[in-house]
């Protein structure tokens, strides 16, 4: 019942009250939204909001409507750690930056790490 309630909240963007065992600060977070329902860049990325799973256990997810209608797909998030997924357009924009700003972090460093090698074979 609470994955359920949960799953309600954050699809319908219920951004007040107790939802799921989440208050509104938790469900704004995973939301990526501001007091106002609008979405907001924080400095931390979201979390799993059932399972509390860090950001690199979730990913975005496209998949058909089943509504049908102007929009053919949409957006999901899935927690690979629990499996518990939920539609929100700005939680996918938030995974998204989490998973773009990892693979920059990651190629700076690789960069960084060719650089030393490459000073260390012109000395020898």
């Amino acid at each position: 019942m609470r994955r359920d309630c949960l799953k309600y909240a954050l699809e319908n963007k219920q951004i007040w009250g107790i939802w799921g065992g989440k208050d509104e600060g938790e469900l704004r977070r995973a939301l990526s939204v501001n007091q106002e329902g609008k979405e907001a860049r924080r400095q931390r990325f979201p979390n799993c909001p059932y399972c509390a799973a860090r950001p690199d256990k979730l990913q975005v997810v496209v998949a058909e409507s089943p509504e049908g209608g102007r929009w053919t797909t949409m957006k999901l998030v899935q927690c690979s750690a629990c499996e518990f997924t939920w539609r929100s357009r700005t939680s996918a924009n938030a995974v998204a930056a989490y998973h773009a700003a990892r693979a920059e972090r990651i190629a700076k460093k690789k960069v960084k790490r060719e650089k030393i090698k490459a000073k260390k074979v012109k000395k020898i």
